[in-house]
């Protein structure tokens, strides 16, 4: 599912932009939008033939003896009219602010669930990822576009179309007024689009590598380790060296975009000289008056602004985004993970036939040509070395990754023909890089299977609420994690938050495996895989913990991953993964008399399951 780098033309990202703010914004708001940059457009354009009128009446006041009456009204009248310009353009930043606020949820959303429909083997894939952070910050830049369109069609076109018409009115000459100040500046925009498209495709993989670097320095997650083995330096240094290396691409880019905005600047200006030539001989020859002069030559003024902020300030932001905006739409456009609606169930069994599995880039099969079947409700050890193969198995028996090559059969259903809400409704997993969760420790379990979980506002928000231990859902994750003899330590109860940082408790790494496993169990499953979830523990209190799980998950499919065979002892079968393949399979009993791989790793790990070991008898 590699999706090439390819320009989209400018005329598919403004008409997406479009479709997709009127496919999921509100009609209402997109009504109000429109009307308030229409509004002000009106009193744009209008603004100079008030303010000829106003000046021409003054004029004929002072030189001929009119009533000044008629000028102080003109006066008022314009006075009122520069308010009420100034409110609707209040009202019109207040508008746009809230419609960029909502809008900009609802895109986060769309991007979102795209994320979730997406093949998991594609977080393999470097160049995914890349692509799904350029979406990520190309998703609100979209958003401007289409306030942009709104702009330019409501606001500046009526402004350009009303002041066109007074302007030929007075001089149809006048007319190339606009023209000579737009178009120079307009192209010079476009001519942007293209250096700063081409500095996105080149900066994203570094901008990954930058935020991560800053991660290791800076987050919780990395502080301790960081500053005890002092490679605090190290990180810098590569933050710094990649730092270095986005802003000399940026520079680049901006220099470019320099000269064309110099280039374009002059030629306004000369267009600006011509314009101011043709108001003052037109003056002079008695063709328009003084008041119409002044009136002219501050609506250029103002147009000229008018057409700053459009064409500089707007469009110019969105040509050094425009790059972030085409990758939104390709990555919204990518292909996702399909499949029918069927009824996925293991009533009979999981079978593999001839199934091999390469991951993105990788030159040589995790698994191969693997042929299995493992019958329902039976236990089975997947064991191995590290690199073996074991992890990348259990993730093709739960319909996370499809075959490269071969079929993994539920039943008869072929897991690639299958939707993943089908293939997921009946599984449940615990990885070994399982998440904590900074929520409450009910949450922790019960996240697992939300149509049976009582709360539905997170209880994390406890300043809110007044949070119950004694539910449906509370009840069930005590029994849970009484059968998995947790201990509670320093917890209050199920609504007790899971991280310090929110005035909540911090758990040991054993409190936290247990709370894994538990939310393991909660799931509704017919199918459930341990993928090493305690491989940070001691050999006995794993196979103590595996004991307890086999006890609790007897009537399910069970898959046990580990490269320690004490625990795969409580396993109904166990099959021996090297180097991507089967190379044995049966009780611990046969193998551990049979030449082989088994047989070697029982040897050199037998000190750990000696009849001494009191836990494991």
């Amino acid at each position: 599912m590699k999706k090439e780098n390819s320009t989209i033309p400018m005329r598919t990202i403004l008409k997406r932009s479009l479709t997709t703010i009127w496919k999921y914004a509100k009609p209402w708001s997109i009504i109000l939008i429109a009307l308030t940059a229409l509004a002000m457009g009106l009193l744009l354009g209008f603004t100079p033939l008030v303010t000829q009128n106003f000046f021409d009446l003054v004029s004929e006041a002072v030189n001929n003896g009119y009533e000044m009456r008629l000028a102080i009204l003109s006066g008022l009248f314009l006075g009122i009219y520069t308010i009420v310009t100034h409110i609707v353009s209040g009202l019109d930043n207040i508008v746009q602010h809230y419609f960029t606020r909502y809008t900009t949820g609802l895109l986060t959303e769309l991007l979102n669930l795209k994320t979730g429909r997406m093949d998991p083997i594609l977080f393999e894939d470097p160049k995914y990822l890349d692509d799904m952070e350029k979406g990520g910050l190309g998703h609100w830049r979209l958003m401007f576009i289409y306030i942009l369109i709104n702009a330019t069609v409501f606001k500046y076109l009526t402004q350009f179309i009303v002041m066109s018409w007074y302007l030929f009115n007075l001089q149809p000459i006048f007319v190339i007024t606009p023209l000579l100040v737009f178009i120079p500046v307009l192209l010079a925009q476009f001519l942007r689009t293209g250096v700063f498209s081409k500095l996105e495709d080149e900066s994203a993989p570094i901008r990954r590598e930058t935020n991560y670097f800053q991660d290791c320095m800076c987050t919780r997650e990395y502080f301790k380790e960081i500053r005890l083995l002092n490679a605090f330096p190290y990180f810098k240094s590569l933050y710094i060296n990649a730092l270095t290396l986005y802003n000399r691409a940026e520079w680049k880019a901006e220099r470019r975009g320099g000269l064309i905005d110099m280039l374009s600047k002059g030629v306004s200006l000369i267009g600006f000289i011509i314009i101011l030539v043709l108001l003052i001989s037109s003056t002079v020859s008695g063709k328009i008056s003084v008041g119409a002069f002044a009136a002219v030559f501050a609506a250029i003024n103002a147009f000229f602004a008018s057409l700053e902020e459009l064409i500089i300030n707007r469009i110019g932001y969105i040509t050094r985004n425009i790059g972030l905006v085409q990758n939104f739409i390709r990555y919204i456009d990518s292909p996702e993970r399909d499949g029918e609606e069927l009824t996925c169930s293991v009533t009979n069994g999981i079978t593999l036939n001839s199934v091999s599995f390469k991951y993105p880039l990788a030159t040589e099969p995790s698994v191969k040509n693997v042929n299995l079947f493992i019958p329902t409700n039976e236990t089975l050890a997947i064991v191995g070395e590290n690199g073996s193969g074991k992890s990348t198995l259990v993730k093709l028996l739960l319909g996370l990754y499809l075959p490269s090559s071969g079929q993994v059969l539920y039943d008869e259903i072929d897991t690639a023909k299958s939707s993943p809400t089908s293939l997921f409704e009946n599984s449940s997993a615990v990885f070994q890089e399982y998440a904590r969760y900074k929520l409450t420790l009910k949450e922790n379990i019960a996240i697992s299977d939300l149509e049976n979980m009582e709360c539905g506002i997170s209880e994390s928000m406890s300043y809110f609420l007044d949070p119950s231990d004694d539910d449906k859902t509370a009840r069930q994750v005590k029994d849970i994690l009484s059968d998995m003899d947790m201990e509670w330590g320093n917890m209050e109860g199920t609504h007790t938050i899971l991280s310090k940082e929110y005035g909540g408790a911090d758990l040991s790494g054993g409190q936290w495996q247990k709370v894994a496993i538990a939310r393991g169990l909660f799931r509704n499953h017919k199918l459930i895989a341990l993928d090493e979830p305690t491989a940070a523990i001691d050999p006995i209190e794993e196979t103590r913990l595996y004991k307890r799980f086999a006890d609790i998950s007897r009537g399910v499919t069970s898959i046990i991953v580990t490269h320690r065979l004490g625990s795969a002892r409580i396993a109904d079968r166990i099959i021996v993964m090297d180097h991507g393949e089967i190379v044995q399979s049966g009780t611990h009993e046969e193998l551990v008399k049979i030449p082989g791989k088994y047989s070697e790793m029982w040897q050199a790990q037998a000190q750990y399951y000696t009849p001494t070991n009191k836990a494991l008898a």
